[in-house]
């Protein structure tokens, strides 16, 4: 590789091609396993396998899923924020005293 961390995913490309941290990375990839999670991230943080797709045992499919419901639960409580702040402004002293 020409630089230092050439896909940008905090690992040195030296590291990424001699197993120092334990695994064969892509250096010119910032996400080898194509599972969304810099690589870097996997190795320091999640502790998973940045070359293995499913090393958490949790495939993409039960992932995006709990980012759905996770992403609906946060748009219902905006739109109870929303229904709040309406009814202040239509009873500005109901129920805020």
């Amino acid at each position: 590789p020409a630089s230092a961390d050439f896909d940008s995913d905090n690992l040195n490309d030296y590291i990424e091609v001699n197993t120092a941290n334990g695994y064969t990375t892509n250096p010119f990839a910032f996400d080898t396993d194509g599972d969304w999670a810099r690589d870097s991230d996997e190795i320091n943080t999640l502790n998973t396998d940045p070359t293995d797709k499913d090393s958490d045992g949790e495939d993409f499919l039960q992932l995006r899923l709990r980012m759905e419901q996770t992403q609906f639960r946060l748009l219902r409580f905006q739109e109870l924020l929303w229904s709040e702040l309406l009814d202040y402004h239509a009873n500005p002293g109901f129920p805020w005293l």
